[in-house]
């Protein structure tokens, strides 16, 4: 993998082509001050990203999506009332100021509604359990906690080239605020792309007559995006999901994205729409999900090397029954790091220097 195709991943380099397709989103570019910020130890949470007693925004889901998640915000105590002890004044004190990102994540919200965020390519999933509205940021605050609890994040300032063979380029690091859609998670899908031909070997395969109507030219392979749970639907409804994913390619994405390989993650809220969610990288940087890198890389030379008249079949993963079901990601981020150590609570008391 080389920093260009990390680059070309970036959101506003792939957004720029696709925003028709894709989600209602604003982006910022990061201060050097803000990097460091969210780089710093601690989390101390800037001192106007409270709305006080902001109004609750309500959700404009017109994506066809059934489910239904809570609707409260959280807002962090304001340090207000006495201390005795003058500690919440230090905290206030030590808090820094960040006045036009306020402004562009009250702009944002003001446009948008509530809020996903995220950097250039990663999102903040691993610090969700921090928010009682996980990922859904209805104010300032919520956002700038989680970007402050995330180790994504950190990742994307520090390590975004971490596995490319090339000299590291300079970023430009942005902040992202997307519109918030209460997804179904059995409806999204990751789908790669080698060398616009299908790769991977499937669970199952499809048919001739599902075959029959994807064009020469569409060639990835496709999985079931959240591995956490299985879903039954799928299975009856694959016919259609791999011909509304492959309408979106041949129409809008193929050939007006500058890699030949790389991964893209869709979203099909109902029978006949598919939206555009993300891009990453072909390598191992993405997690392959139910493929493999070794197999994904393995075919993609093999297409490569292939004869242009060999048939290729399309794939479709997903799991076909609960014992497939992999773990909860991102589960251990809400552990102390004592009980993941394997500390004994005589271990852990004697940290905090507890008399017994």
């Amino acid at each position: 993998m080389l920093s260009k195709h990390v680059l070309n991943c970036g959101f506003s380099q792939w957004y720029s082509l696709f925003a028709d397709i894709s989600i209602d989103s604003k982006s910022m570019k990061l201060s050097d001050d803000f990097i460091q910020y969210l780089l710093s130890d601690g989390i101390v949470l800037p001192k106007s990203g409270s709305d006080g007693n902001a109004e609750e925004i309500a959700d404009d889901n017109d994506w066809g999506d059934d489910n239904d998640h809570q609707n409260g915000s959280h807002r962090l105590p304001d340090g207000g009332g006495d201390d005795s002890d003058g500690q919440s004044s230090e905290a206030e004190a030590a808090a820094p100021e960040f006045p036009e990102m306020d402004a562009f994540m009250r702009a944002a919200l003001d446009s948008l509604g509530a809020v996903f965020p995220k950097l250039n390519w990663s999102s903040c999933e691993d610090s969700s359990w921090m928010s009682a509205t996980g990922t859904r940021c209805l104010t300032p605050d919520d956002v700038y906690l989680l970007l402050k609890s995330s180790d994504r994040i950190v990742h994307d300032l520090t390590q975004p080239f971490k596995d490319c063979t090339d000299e590291t380029p300079p970023v430009e690091h942005e902040l992202v605020l997307k519109k918030w859609v209460d997804m179904n998670p059995s409806m999204e899908f990751r789908c790669f792309v080698a060398n616009n031909q299908l790769i991977g070997t499937a669970e199952l395969r499809f048919t001739y007559s599902i075959i029959s109507v994807l064009s020469a030219n569409w060639r990835t392979g496709i999985t079931q995006r959240d591995v956490r749970s299985y879903y039954e639907h799928i299975g009856h409804q694959k016919e259609d999901i791999i011909g509304d994913i492959h309408r979106l390619f041949v129409t809008r994405v193929q050939n007006q994205f500058p890699d030949r390989d790389f991964v893209m993650d869709v979203y099909r809220p109902t029978r006949g729409r598919v939206v555009l969610v993300d891009m990453n990288p072909f390598g191992a940087t993405t997690d392959s999900l139910l493929f493999d890198w070794d197999e994904l890389y393995a075919r993609r030379l093999d297409i490569i090397t292939a004869d242009d008249e060999t048939p290729i079949v399309p794939e479709f993963r997903f799991l076909t029954s609960g014992a497939g079901v992999q773990p909860q990601r991102y589960s251990m981020n809400s552990l102390p790091i004592e009980a993941l150590n394997g500390y004994s609570l005589d271990q852990f008391m004697d940290g905090f220097h507890i008399d017994r």
